[in-house]
C-alpha cells in the first residue's frame, strides 16, 4: 500500500493569486531531452500542496500533519500534488518537475463535421460542419457558426498532420482580423518552433508591407479529436481579409512549380510556371459579359510578359515597385528562405493596368529560418528560374543601393522588434507546442517540438548569425 504525508500548509489554500477562470496551472515535466507539460483548468482547482510519499502496508488514504509538527525539511517532500474542487488529486514527482506555475492557453477551435471523419482527406471537396472557438479570454468566443473544411498546401499537404481551409457561408471576423469568407489552419509540420511563419508575417508588418497575413496560435480540435497546434491566418487572394483591392480591374499572379490552378501559362522569357490567383475570371465574365473570360486572361497574359520583357532589358523599376520589391527581398533575406529561388508561394498584384506591380503578400516560411539550411547562406540558389528572373533585378545598382539603405534601417528599427516578438510568440504557445509535441513526435531529420526551448533558442542564435552575415556579405547575402 501507498502511504501519503502531506505537509499541512498549502502552497495556494485558493487559486485567487493573479489566476482567472482563463488561466491553467501547468506543470513542466522533464522526460529525457523532451519537455512534457500538464495543464489543469485554474477554476478546478482547489489547492496544490507538497506530500511526501512512502512505502506502507496499512492505509492508503491521505494522512495531513498539523503545520507546527511538520519538523522535516523541503527536502523531504517528494511530490506536487494537485488537488480538484472535486476532491480527486493529481500527483507528480518532484525530481520530474522542471517548473510549474499559471499559464494563459492559446484559443481552442473544434469542428465538428456532419459525416463523421477522422480526419480530412481530400484538398477539393469540403465537408460540411460546426465551428465554435474558445479563446481563452484573449478574443471574443464563437459558437456553432456553420462552417466547410477541406485540405489545402501543396507540400505540407503530403506530411502526416494536415493543413485545412476553412469557408464559412459569410464573411465572419475570426480573432479581429478582416472579415472574410475563408481562412486558413497552418499545420507548421516542418516547423519544430511552431513560428517560422509567423515571425516573417511580423517582419513585413514591422516594414509596413500592405496586405501582411496575420498570426493567431490555436489548437485544434476535429470531431473532438486533437490535432495539434496551428496557426490560424487569411487565406491569400484579393479578398476584403487579404489583398484588398478591386477585383474587377486589378489581378494577382502565382508563381510556384507546383503548377496546379488554371488559368496558367509558362513565361515566354523565363519561363516561370504563372496561374492566376485572383480573380475569378469566369465570375467576372458572368457579371460582364463584354469580356470573356479568355479575353480577360490574355490581355493579363500580355500585361505580365511585358513587364517580364522589361527586366531582361534592365527596365525592370518601370513595370515593378521599387520600394515594395526592396521590402519583400529583405524579409526573405533576413529569414533565408529559399523558396523564391525556385520561385515557389511567390505572389504579384497590380490594381489596374498601367499601374506598377507589387511583390505580395510573402507566403510559406516552413523552410525557412533555422529548418535546414546554415545561416551563411545565399538567397539565390544556382539553376533555378527564379534565380534568372530576380538575379537580374537583384544585382542592379538601382536595388542594391535601395536595398543597402532599407537593410539599415531594418537593422536598426525592425530587427530588436522581432527578436522581443520571438520571446512573446514563444511565451504565447509554449503549451501548446509541447502538447504538440507529444502528438507528432517524428518530424523528418529535425527536432520537434518536444524540444521546444531548445528549438527557440537555437532558432534565436540562427537570427543573430544570419543577421551578421548580411551586414557583412559584399552582397548582403542574396546571391554569391
Amino acid at each position: 500500500m501507498i502511504k501519503r504525508f502531506a505537509a499541512a500548509f498549502f502552497i495556494a489554500a485558493t487559486m485567487t493569486s493573479g489566476a482567472s477562470a482563463q488561466d491553467f496551472l501547468t506543470i513542466f515535466l522533464n522526460d529525457g531531452d523532451a519537455l512534457r507539460v500538464r495543464p489543469f483548468d485554474a477554476d478546478s482547482i482547489a489547492s496544490l500542496r507538497y506530500s511526501r510519499v512512502l512505502a506502507g502496508d496499512d492505509t492508503d488514504s491521505d494522512n495531513e500533519l498539523d503545520g507546527n509538527e511538520w519538523e522535516e525539511p523541503m527536502s523531504a517532500f517528494t511530490h506536487l500534488d494537485v488537488i480538484m474542487k472535486n476532491g480527486n488529486y493529481t500527483s507528480f514527482p518532484l525530481d520530474s518537475i522542471q517548473q510549474y506555475g499559471f499559464n494563459a492557453m492559446v484559443p481552442v477551435l473544434r469542428i465538428n463535421t456532419q459525416d463523421y471523419v477522422e480526419e480530412i482527406t481530400s484538398k477539393t471537396d469540403y465537408l460540411k460542419g460546426y465551428f465554435t472557438a474558445d479563446c481563452r479570454g484573449r478574443y471574443e468566443d464563437i459558437d456553432s457558426v456553420e462552417v466547410n473544411i477541406r485540405g489545402r498546401g501543396n507540400t505540407t499537404w503530403m506530411y502526416p498532420k494536415k493543413p485545412y481551409r476553412l469557408k464559412f457561408d459569410k464573411k465572419i471576423s475570426l480573432f479581429g482580423l478582416a472579415k472574410a469568407k475563408s481562412y486558413a489552419l497552418l499545420a507548421n509540420h516542418l516547423d519544430n518552433t511552431q513560428m517560422c511563419n509567423a515571425v516573417a508575417f511580423r517582419a513585413a508588418q514591422l516594414l509596413d508591407m500592405p496586405f501582411t497575413n496575420h498570426s493567431i496560435p490555436v489548437d485544434v480540435y476535429l470531431n473532438d479529436i486533437y490535432k495539434g497546434s496551428y496557426q490560424l491566418t487569411e487565406k491569400t487572394g484579393i479578398n476584403s481579409g487579404s489583398v484588398d483591392i478591386d477585383e474587377e480591374t486589378g489581378i494577382m499572379w502565382e508563381i510556384d512549380t507546383n503548377f496546379d490552378e488554371d488559368p496558367k501559362f509558362i513565361s515566354p522569357v523565363y519561363s516561370l510556371r504563372v496561374m492566376v490567383k485572383d480573380p475569378d475570371f469566369e465570375e467576372l465574365a458572368e457579371d460582364d459579359p463584354s469580356v470573356s473570360a479568355e479575353d480577360r486572361f490574355e490581355i493579363w497574359k500580355g500585361d505580365f510578359v511585358r513587364m517580364e520583357k522589361a527586366v531582361k532589358e534592365g527596365r525592370w523599376s518601370e513595370e515593378i515597385d521599387l520600394d515594395a520589391l526592396v521590402d519583400y527581398m529583405v524579409v526573405y533575406d533576413f529569414c533565408g528562405n529559399r523558396e523564391i529561388s525556385h520561385p515557389k508561394s511567390t505572389f504579384m498584384y497590380k490594381e489596374k493596368i498601367g499601374e506598377k506591380y507589387q511583390m505580395g503578400p510573402i507566403w510559406d516560411f516552413d523552410w525557412a529560418f533555422n529548418y535546414i539550411n546554415k545561416p551563411d547562406l545565399h538567397l539565390f540558389e544556382a539553376s533555378l528560374n527564379g534565380l534568372n528572373f530576380f538575379f537580374d533585378i537583384v544585382k542592379t545598382k538601382e536595388f542594391m543601393d535601395a536595398f543597402d539603405r532599407r537593410w539599415k534601417y531594418f537593422k536598426e528599427n525592425v530587427y530588436p522588434q522581432v527578436m522581443a516578438y520571438v520571446d512573446y510568440y514563444a511565451a504565447m504557445i509554449r503549451v501548446s507546442a509541447l502538447q504538440n509535441g507529444e502528438l507528432w513526435p517524428l518530424s523528418r531529420n529535425v527536432n520537434t517540438t518536444e524540444t521546444f526551448d531548445q528549438n527557440v533558442e537555437a532558432f534565436k542564435q540562427w537570427i543573430v548569425d544570419r543577421v551578421e552575415y548580411i551586414d557583412t556579405h559584399p552582397n548582403r547575402g542574396l546571391f554569391r
